[in-house]
């Protein structure tokens, strides 16, 4: 579980920004509706001449020559959290980003400033059990301004809950260095300019298990992250834990296709009010119908759109709660969060 919690903060150098010289705020281009692309690796041996481990100035990296099996290929988006099941727990969070074809989550809740990306909370459901973790402070992804040899440090606590009840603790110390900038190699292509951040976490984990807490694991974690300007997501991030062997790679499969290009495939959707008390309005272009999915993916109801652009409808006999609605329109499926209160 442990491993699985530093992979969800880990995965938060997967979020859209561009890189230069100096990154700052207005470099981060991410908003609502944004899909990045990325295949996963099961753990490389290091005799496979994997060596992400190299820093200073004008690096070259080459991670092309993956070979071993892809575990996963996944798609993550980025929507506004007051559409996410967990809307009324997540204050402080300003986007959320989840797995598009999982509508169990994991959502991971961020929050960009001025000042840098910080993850506050993580939440999913697993075998119909909510689950949810915050963090204190939050994780720092990013401090702004980052640039070649920028550092900092951070001490942080994850808290985790299952059906509101404390079950987990980890406590993890952070330390932070944009270490590298150069050309990196991956299996979608050569970029050059990039920088590359290095971050080494010492975690403890503990856990509540017959009325007392009890010491699980300690865990050293090392992982790198490549950016690059003009690019609003990370290229490539290679992980793994100091006393074991190998690495995961996670890296980014459709580097040229931005949320603007993928949009004219896909109509435009708008769902108002969200969350929704008595009456739902859904626009879309010549809406087919719409399929509502509780959580654990069944199949709740379905509503028949006859080509309208404007689809309104009654949800008095809808449970309260939160769905997942899929829009058939104009000859594409999208998944929607609905909330009803």
């Amino acid at each position: 579980m442990m491993k699985k919690l530093f992979l969800l903060a880990f995965s938060l150098g997967m979020i859209s920004l561009q890189a230069q010289d100096i990154i700052t705020r207005s470099d981060l281009a991410y908003q609502e509706g944004d899909r990045h692309s990325f295949s996963t690796t099961n753990a490389l041996e290091l005799e496979m001449g994997l060596t992400p481990e190299t820093a200073g100035p004008n690096v070259s990296w080459d991670l092309s020559t993956i070979s071993v099996e892809i575990l996963e290929g996944k798609t993550s988006v980025y929507v506004d959290p007051a559409t996410t099941p967990f809307a009324g727990q997540v204050e402080g969070a300003n986007m959320a980003i989840k797995n598009e074809n999982e509508m169990d989550g994991p959502y991971q809740f961020v929050n960009l400033s001025d000042e840098g990306l910080d993850h506050y909370y993580t939440g999913w459901y697993e075998g119909g059990i909510t689950g949810f973790s915050s963090f204190t402070p939050p994780l720092k992804a990013l401090e702004f301004p980052m640039s070649y040899g920028q550092t900092f440090e951070q001490d942080w606590v994850a808290e985790m809950y299952q059906e509101g009840v404390l079950v987990m603790i980890d406590s993890t110390s952070t330390s932070v260095e944009v270490d590298a900038w150069g050309t990196v190699i991956t299996p979608a292509g050569t970029f050059t300019d990039v920088l590359r951040m290095k971050r080494i976490s010492l975690s403890s984990g503990y856990m509540y298990y017959g009325g007392k807490w009890i010491h699980t694991a300690d865990l050293s974690s090392v992982d790198y992250t490549w950016f690059k300007a003009g690019i609003h997501t990370s290229l490539i991030n290679v992980s793994g834990f100091l006393d074991e062997e190998g690495y995961t790679v996670v890296w980014l499969t459709n580097p040229n296709v931005t949320s603007v290009e993928e949009s004219v495939l896909k109509p435009e959707i708008r769902v108002w009010p969200n969350p929704a008390a008595e009456l739902l309005n859904v626009e879309a272009r010549s809406i087919e119908g719409l399929n509502f999915y509780d959580i654990t993916g069944r199949l709740i109801r379905e509503v028949e759109g006859h080509g309208v652009d404007i689809l309104s409808f009654s949800t008095t006999a809808f449970p309260r709660g939160s769905y997942v609605m899929e829009v058939q329109s104009g000859g594409a499926r999208q998944r929607k969060i609905v909330v009803l209160h």
